[in-house]
């Protein structure tokens, strides 16, 4: 009996519709993505201008390591001159991604040597080395591409949840919260432009966050305290958002964009996160919406609603967890989409500030000067291997969970 039931267990655990087989597809694009997120983040040790470790005045310094934090601003920039330090060891690349290199200036072909080193890639009009700009350019990639995502996600799921909960009946509210809630509004956007302006960087964004939970603490307290102070109105949740929407997708996006950018002139990584992921949202909440309306339906959201669990259980710990799958597919389709806006951006001279090079601008160096084709070469190839192998994992991703869901 027992020899029975292990072979049971056996046949029902090596079933192959109970754990899908990983394609090829996928196992190539889970290596190219971890491949690209370790050069985006030991960028400075992979190429960089300065040593990865020396000794200066009997002293040991780690140039390249302290870039990291300097480019994250956690420390102030040496003044430490390392060209006399002695036992220097140099990155693979002896070049970052902004060093000039005089005498290799003006449009090297890949191959060429200089006296710093070998430019594998070639060099642009200024003897900027093209791989170390693709190496860095790999980290504005993935900081502008997930950034935005996740900007995105966080609130687009929300609302889309709400909206596709609520509908335009379940939540009431009374005339004292209409107007709380209109006033509230009008405060905070406004309240939001002044303090906006008062901070930049990573600064404005912890503001922002402080801000957002002071003002939404504020407009829960002031919700439950006119709760019951007149005649209850249902709440048309899913009109006002999908209409919201529909608005908003009315306006083309990349002229959206470019509007914003005649208000930065040249954004930082932050901002430009900020201004994709304003326009990305409306797609979380477009899913968001579609699934829970789906699982809003069925008989355990129902039961639940019946035995009087309150909205918030029901929609975090019974809804999310059966949409989160899709959520995942589409942050990862997301992912992509962001990486073409911001090397699109960059193409056409709206992207980073100058000294920050990205796979869009070395493309827009490759159109000022036809003849040097390592410039749109290379830095096109960066991003159809990236969105090639994100849209795998994509593609990948949905079929895994078609396979589940026919179990």
């Amino acid at each position: 009996m027992g020899q029975a039931n292990i072979m049971v267990k056996s046949t029902i655990t090596r079933h192959p519709l109970a754990r899908p087989r990983r394609s090829w597809q996928l196992r190539v694009a889970r290596w190219i993505l971890w491949s690209s997120i370790g050069i985006a983040v030991l960028a400075p040790l992979i190429a960089n201008d300065r040593p990865l470790f020396c000794i200066c005045d009997r002293q040991w310094h780690w140039p390249a390591f302290r870039s990291i934090a300097e480019s994250l601003d956690w420390i102030n920039p040496s003044s430490v001159k390392y060209d006399d330090c002695i036992a220097k060891v140099m990155p693979i690349i002896p070049f970052a991604s902004s060093t000039l290199d005089p005498t290799s200036s003006g449009y090297n072909p890949p191959g060429t040597r200089s006296s710093s080193g070998m430019h594998w890639l070639g060099t642009d009009a200024l003897g900027r080395d093209v791989m170390a700009g693709l190496i860095y350019g790999t980290r504005y990639a993935w900081i502008i591409g997930l950034g935005a995502t996740l900007l995105a996600a966080m609130g687009g799921i929300m609302i889309g949840m709400m909206a596709g909960y609520w509908k335009n009946n379940l939540l009431k509210a009374t005339v004292a919260q209409y107007i709380a809630l209109f006033i509230m509004i009008a405060l905070g956007s406004y309240y939001y432009m002044i303090i906006s302006w008062m901070w930049v960087g990573w600064t404005w964004l912890l503001v922002m966050i402080l801000y957002a939970l002071v003002w939404g603490f504020i407009l829960y307290w002031l919700w439950v305290f006119c709760a019951g102070r007149g005649r209850l109105l249902p709440v048309p949740v899913d009109h006002v958002i999908m209409r919201g929407i529909d608005v908003f997708e009315s306006f083309p996006k990349m002229f959206l964009l470019m509007a914003l950018m005649v208000i930065f002139i040249r954004p930082s990584a932050l901002a430009l996160v900020g201004m994709i992921a304003l326009i990305r949202w409306p797609l979380f909440v477009q899913i968001a919406r579609a699934e829970t309306l789906k699982e809003s339906t069925a008989a355990y959201v129902i039961s639940a609603q019946n035995i009087g669990v309150t909205w918030y259980h029901i929609m975090f710990r019974h809804i999310w967890p059966n949409i989160k799958p899709a959520l995942i597919t589409t942050a990862i389709f997301s992912i992509s989409a962001s990486v073409l806006l911001e090397a699109s951006l960059s193409f056409i001279g709206l992207g980073l500030r100058l000294e920050r090079t990205t796979w869009g601008s070395l493309l827009n160096e490759g159109r000022q000067y036809l003849p040097g084709w390592w410039l749109a070469v290379f830095p096109g190839l960066a991003i159809f291997i990236l969105i090639l192998a994100l849209n795998w994992a994509y593609v990948s991703k949905a079929n895994t969970e078609k396979s589940v869901e026919q179990i």
